[in-house]
This record gives C-alpha cells, structure tokens and sequence, in this order.
C-alpha cells in the first residue's frame, strides 16, 4: 500500500484553492438567491463581467452578499 503525504506547501495550496472555490460557490448561490445567475467560467475569464456582478453585490441589500463580494474582489484584481 502507497501512502501519499503532502508538504506543507502543497496542503496550503490545496487549502487556499479549496477556500476560494468555496467562496466562489458561496457567491454563485447568494446571487442565484435574487435571481441573477452567475456563468462560472466566464465570471473567471471576463473581468468585466466579474465586475458587472461584483458591484451589483455590493449594492444588495443582504450584508452576507456584500461581504462575499468583498472577499472575491481581490481573486478578480479588483479593488
């Protein structure tokens, strides 16, 4: 039987990816909760597309989707 271990880099890595997928699903379903659905792929290619839904988040009225918005941003390079 082969056992794997990971360093430590490599278990931050997958860490911080897990987080950020995470984030991203919890944001996905935020915005599906009023009605606007996200394109995954191109909310991760298009920056401007990113942008369009990160600032209509940021004008929600739910705290929660605000927050998430606030944390993807910096994914995006968008400050």
């Amino acid at each position: 039987m082969q056992t794997h271990t990971d360093t430590p880099m490599q278990a931050f890595v997958m860490t911080s990816e897990r987080h950020s997928f995470l984030q991203d699903v919890d944001f996905k379903w935020l915005m599906a909760g009023h009605g606007w659905w996200i394109d995954a792929d191109r909310f991760h290619s298009d920056s401007s597309y990113a942008a369009h839904w990160l600032k209509l988040a940021e004008a929600s009225d739910m705290p929660v989707l605000k927050k998430s918005a606030a944390q993807l941003q910096p994914q995006h390079r968008l400050h």
